[in-house]
């Protein structure tokens, strides 16, 4: 946290079709990627995080924005209504599977003492960054 956005790649593969899919998406299946997204984004911050060295205070404001739109977001969720589309569906569970990978990419790097965390704050960034465009695309 802190510092420029970084142009580098991670050795960790983005779901960048995920995104493609969703920019087609209907308006609610936008709304309910980025709940999902954001939950998975706040679920990585749980547990060992002993090597980060990111600012603890900006880390911990960072993740309170985070979770004040995730509760929004659960409101709008809910009030959608609506079953999800098969898109949605299998979008949110690749998703899923892409975090869940993620998650332990880090923590196998880190017992090894190399660079994980770097590494997914990457790709946690790309993830932010791409949000931010569906948030503006029309």
């Amino acid at each position: 946290m802190g510092g420029d956005i970084t142009k580098q790649n991670a050795p960790v593969l983005f779901p960048t079709s995920l995104y493609r899919h969703i920019d087609d998406a209907e308006f609610e299946d936008k709304v309910i990627f980025l709940k999902e997204t954001i939950y998975q984004i706040t679920k990585l911050f749980d547990g060992n995080m002993k090597s980060v060295t990111w600012d603890k205070k900006n880390l911990d404001d960072f993740l309170n924005i985070l979770e004040r739109q995730l509760e929004n977001l659960n409101s709008c969720v809910s009030a959608i209504n609506t079953d999800l589309s098969t898109t949605v569906r299998i979008v949110n569970t690749s998703l899923s599977v892409h975090f869940v990978t993620l998650k332990f990419y880090y923590i196998t790097r880190e017992r090894y003492g190399t660079r994980g965390a770097k590494d997914v704050q990457i790709v946690r960034i790309k993830h932010i960054q791409k949000l931010s465009h569906i948030l503006s695309s029309k």
